[in-house]
């Protein structure tokens, strides 16, 4: 009967102990935010870019109906 006692004693403190440490770390973490893109029907093709050297502008319509690789690379 006295384990049955301090084994409830224990579940109960790990349930106070785990909300405590959960409201923590919601608190800790931003809100996520939506991602609202504008509305449109804009194609890659509506849109020029800077080369790696930065001395050209590339119109992007000038790779339309071709076979076009976009390599997309990010860093944080």
């Amino acid at each position: 009967m006295r384990v049955d006692g301090v084994l409830s004693a224990l579940v109960s403190l790990a349930a106070i102990v785990g909300s405590t440490v959960g409201s923590e770390a919601d608190n800790a973490i931003p809100p996520r935010q939506a991602c609202r893109p504008p509305l449109g029907n804009q194609t890659i093709f509506d849109f020029s870019i800077r080369n790696v050297y930065d001395n050209a502008t590339i119109n992007m319509s000038q790779f339309r109906g071709k076979l076009t690789l976009v390599v997309n690379v990010a860093t944080y």
